[in-house]
Order: structure tokens, then C-alpha cells, then sequence
């Protein structure tokens, strides 16, 4: 056998690894790269006085120390003044009339329900889905936002459906069993359970009123899955997109003010 250097985080002090990451990393590159542009759009952008993170100290350097305060605040806004905007990030529902209101371009809303058994008899006597001609459509369940939770199945034509999770795995629909996890899934509240800020996060979610939205396709053509992509928007300029459990650095000259 021959001899291997052992892996850098074995013989390197903490503060050469991280120097190394920030020199050589894409995340590093990147950073260096937009920080400039990052800075401007700082200095001009206008932020609503509800998403302000307010008791910071040189002490909250972590992703979690910021997320912990961010819950704090709006905890706090909830109790005080019955400020509820965070819905419009838990709660989908909300989100899907925030972007209806101020005509943001997104898949046509068949019907929102804020009762299971309203939903069931429209499945079942077919005024949602009889005149629809748009396959396949996806019924989301509002106030379960974390993808763990399964809170969104494709419906086919033919009556078939699938979770996401489920679709991931295999191509395999089931044809019944619908019902069943419309009910389920109504009883169901959010829960944040492996995070540090799971009671702040829970206080919240347990405002949020059940409900259920269903959407056409975001393109025509085949959807044998669904893809969720994430674009990370800070001071208003897009900083990276994630898909897929992968990153996408967007190129400087794509990253236009939001």
C-alpha cells in the first residue's frame, strides 16, 4: 500500500481551512465576485419595517442565530400587533393570493378550499375537474410548507395520483386513496422538528387555517414530476438558484434587481 497525505481537515488549523474555502470555493469565488454589486443594492433598497431583524449583535454570526431572530421578531409583531405577513412564507394559500392580487404570472388556481369536506364533494361531483383540460394538476395543502410533510400530489387525467416524495422514487400512481390523504393531511400541522427554532416556528404555523389550492402545470407539455427551484434574493438582487439539492451560481450579467 502506498502512503496517502491524510485529508486536510485532519492536519490543518481551523482558521486555514476556512481561509481555504473562502479562497478556492465556489461560494467564495462568487462572494468576492458579487460583493460589490451586493453593497449598492444595500444602500438603496427599501425594506418593509416587518422584515427587520431587530436585536443583532456582533454575536449572531450563524445562519441559525439570524433565523432565531427572525422568528423572535415576528413572534413578537404576531403577539403585539397581530401582524401575520410571515403567512405569505408559511402558508401557501397565501402566497398564491399575494401573487394573484399584484398580477404575478403563475399557473392558473382550478379552486381554493378552506374545508376538506367542501373539497371532497367538488372532487367527487366533479365541478373542479370536469371541464379542466389542462393534465396534469397538482392539489397543494396550504398550511404544510416543508417538503418532508408531502403536502402536494399530482392528479392525472385518469384519477391517478402521487406525492412528489413518492414520484421522486418511482413512477408508480396510486388510484385511490385520495380522499384519505386529504383528510390526513387537513389534521396535520406544520412542524419544524430537527431545527433550533422549531417552537418559534410551531407558535406561528399553529395560526395558519387549513386550506387546500389546486394549480394546473407550470408548462404545458409532459409533468411526470414535480421539480421545485429555488432563487435566494438578497437586497433585492438574485444571488444563486438551488434545484435539486444543487446550486447554481447565476451568471453577474443575469442578475437582475428583483
Amino acid at each position: 500500500m502506498g502512503n496517502f497525505l491524510p485529508p486536510a481537515y485532519k492536519v490543518l488549523p481551523p482558521w486555514a481551512l476556512r481561509w481555504a474555502a473562502e479562497t478556492f470555493s465556489t461560494g467564495g469565488i462568487v462572494y468576492r465576485e458579487q460583493l460589490a454589486f451586493f453593497e449598492e443594492a444595500a444602500r438603496d433598497y427599501q425594506m418593509h419595517s416587518y422584515w427587520e431583524i431587530k436585536g443583532l449583535t456582533e454575536n449572531h454570526t450563524s445562519y441559525d442565530d439570524l433565523v432565531l431572530k427572525r422568528f423572535e421578531t415576528w413572534v413578537e409583531l404576531l403577539q403585539k400587533s397581530g401582524r401575520d405577513d410571515f403567512k405569505i412564507e408559511k402558508d401557501k394559500c397565501a402566497l398564491i393570493n399575494f401573487f394573484r392580487r399584484n398580477n404575478f404570472p403563475i399557473s392558473p388556481v382550478l379552486g381554493h378550499w378552506t374545508s376538506n369536506e367542501t373539497l371532497l364533494e367538488d372532487l367527487g361531483t366533479g365541478k373542479i375537474l370536469g371541464a379542466n383540460s389542462v393534465w396534469p394538476v397538482f392539489l397543494k395543502c396550504c398550511h404544510l410548507t416543508a417538503g418532508a410533510m408531502e403536502s402536494v400530489v399530482r392528479i392525472g387525467k385518469d384519477g391517478s395520483w402521487a406525492t412528489a416524495e413518492a414520484l421522486k422514487i418511482s413512477t408508480t400512481k396510486k388510484t385511490s386513496g385520495l380522499e384519505a390523504w386529504i383528510n390526513e393531511v387537513w389534521l396535520q400541522r406544520a412542524d419544524d422538528e430537527l431545527r433550533v427554532w422549531r417552537r418559534l416556528n410551531n407558535r406561528l404555523t399553529d395560526t395558519v387555517t387549513p386550506g387546500f389550492v389546486m394549480q394546473t402545470a407550470a408548462y404545458s407539455g409532459r409533468a411526470s414530476a414535480m421539480e421545485e427551484l429555488r432563487v435566494e434574493v438578497v437586497w433585492g438582487r438574485a444571488f444563486y438558484a438551488g434545484w435539486d439539492r444543487t446550486c447554481f451560481a447565476l451568471p453577474k450579467e443575469d442578475r437582475t434587481r428583483a
